[in-house]
């Protein structure tokens, strides 16, 4: 039997027949039966857009970090890669977008660094100041952004077109680890007090000074008392 030339056909094959599904040229469709032995065949449902984002999820304090930036423009790229150029069980504790040198990418604070990042397709460029080699920082900005000068090993080093709050963030913390660790280094070691003779061998050269004569037995008595009330 010939079909209408108002429907359109449309048939599939199954396992046992002939499957057919009419159209009407209207656009309404026609109920589809399915032929004896053969699997009813539908579209497929859409796969829900969220589970096809598969960017990377960042590490909690990077996000946290992240999270505290004024501005990311120029450095999306170097957030999501950072996790690659920490050391071992390295924290972050602050970023900022900013230009060193000829490219604008990432400044970081860790928690044992200062490290600036640019992740390029073409060109990648990293340069780290270890917290015990930065001697001091010096923060400068106009009405938006401001330029950080690092000095560490007798050098200068210029992070520009760094976003005023954030700038001055990570400025402020690096003052604070520094004034931190002065007090607690070498110098707080010196005015340490010294450690005590020992009570025991200040006795035994009482004993010996008393043998020798050069002390009384009441000067010795009197010694020996005030050693032992310290014990």
């Amino acid at each position: 039997m010939a079909l209408s030339k108002k429907t359109k056909t449309a048939m599939l094959l199954g396992p046992a027949g002939l499957l057919v599904k009419n159209k009407k040229a209207n656009g309404s469709a026609v109920d589809v039966v399915p032929a004896h032995g053969a699997e009813e065949v539908g579209t497929a449902p859409m796969a829900d857009s969220t589970s096809l984002d598969v960017s990377p999820k960042l590490r909690a304090d990077i996000e946290t970090a992240k999270q505290k930036m004024r501005t990311k423009v120029g450095s999306g790229r170097e957030i999501k890669k950072l996790v690659n150029y920490l050391w071992d069980d390295e924290r972050v504790d602050l970023m900022a977008a900013g230009t060193y040198g000829a490219g604008t990418g990432l400044l970081v604070l860790t928690d044992r660094r200062l490290l600036f990042l640019k992740d390029g397709v073409f060109a990648k460029t990293t340069e780290d100041f270890p917290m015990e080699k930065i001697s001091s920082v010096q923060w400068s900005s106009g009405m938006i952004s401001g330029t950080l000068a690092v000095f560490a090993s007798g050098n200068k080093a210029e992070i520009k077109n760094v976003t005023k709050d954030d700038g001055k963030q990570i400025a402020d913390a690096i003052r604070g680890r520094l004034s931190g660790n002065t007090a607690h280094g070498p110098a707080a070691e010196k005015t340490a007090i010294p450690d005590q003779p020992d009570p025991y061998e200040q006795l035994a050269k009482l004993g010996q000074l008393r043998a020798a004569g050069v002390l009384t037995p009441e000067e010795f008595e009197a010694k020996k008392a005030e050693l032992l009330s310290r014990l």
